[in-house]
């Protein structure tokens, strides 16, 4: 059984490595889910099996129940059903406890969490300039907490850096952006 806890700890931990790494959310670890959550989240209306069967939970489940066994049977030299046993409801437990926390804070809230959803209709400030055929920088302030996106406009012209702008929507990660409204045409402050 050895063998099967550590084969379990290393494809665990390889996959939750792998999230920290890559990012285990869209928004590319800027402090902020401004990409619309991972998939992994649970919904309002999942199932108990939907919920078992996430990539999440199977991550948490294979990492720390993997890592219990090889605890449990090289140190405390537990018997066999014991150690499964424990080890199944350590994986379980953590598995089950990510995955309900990444649900919670997936919602704007003291965790600071944003959505992209939550950005539509929200004035920023560009950062780097953008234009039709460039990619610039937008800086928003969402309930207390900072998100720094990509952003994109159509506006022919393009917008300089410094300029207020309003995000019209984000998809993937990036905001299109026009000029503020409460802005003129130079950008130079409000129009009167």
């Amino acid at each position: 059984m050895l063998y099967a806890y550590l084969f379990a700890v290393l494809a665990g931990g390889g996959l939750l490595g792998f999230t920290l790494v890559a990012g285990d959310h869209h928004g590319g670890g800027e402090g902020a889910d401004a990409g619309g959550g991972d998939h992994g989240e649970a919904g309002p209306g999942e199932t108990v099996l939907g919920l078992l069967l996430s990539l999440r939970t199977l991550t948490y489940f294979l990492t720390f129940g993997g890592l219990t066994g090889v605890l449990l049977t090289l140190l405390a030299h537990a018997g066999a059903p014991l150690t499964a046993l424990l080890s199944a409801a350590v994986g379980l437990g953590t598995g089950v406890g990510a995955r309900l926390a990444f649900s919670r804070a997936t919602a704007l809230g003291p965790s600071g969490v944003v959505q992209a959803g939550q950005l539509a209709g929200r004035t920023g400030q560009l950062l780097l300039p953008c234009a039709p055929d460039s990619a610039g920088r937008v800086r928003v302030t969402v309930g207390g907490s900072t998100v720094d996106l990509i952003a994109r406009t159509d506006d022919v012209g393009g917008i300089p850096a410094r300029d207020e702008v309003l995000i019209i929507e984000v998809r993937d990660g990036e905001a299109l952006v026009v000029r503020s409204p409460a802005r003129d045409g130079r950008g130079e402050g409000p129009a009167r």
